[in-house]
């Protein structure tokens, strides 16, 4: 959903309440809330060393946005972006979800059954 930076700054307040937040800046005029219409990307981390980049494009005359591969990727492996965080503001203050929970599909050791 295409939104104002007024509706994404109100939005935003309520989503750190609830520890979550898939707005992502278009420009300094619009956001892109994902929370409700969003795809799997949504949940593609900040990174300083990431794996892919977003990327505006026009499709059929409609905005959408695209994520492409900036290094190898591998199979299951997650999905890294920077999110442009301002060096002007205090990052230490924004919420940044703790990474060491690895899900079972991320253990690059486990052998896989393909029975």
């Amino acid at each position: 959903e295409i939104i104002s930076q007024e509706e994404a700054e109100r939005r935003g307040v309520v989503y750190d309440r609830q520890n979550m937040s898939y707005l992502f800046n278009l420009c300094s005029d619009f956001s892109v809330d994902a929370t409700v219409k969003g795809k799997k990307t949504r949940y593609a981390n900040h990174s300083d060393d990431p794996n892919i980049e977003p990327r505006l494009i026009r499709v059929n005359g409609d905005s959408r946005i695209g994520f492409y591969a900036v290094k190898d990727i591998g199979p299951e492996e997650e999905l890294f972006f920077d999110y442009g965080y301002s060096t002007e503001i205090d990052n230490d203050q924004l919420f940044k979800p703790n990474h060491a929970h690895k899900f079972h599909w991320m253990d690059s050791n486990k052998k896989r059954n393909n029975s």
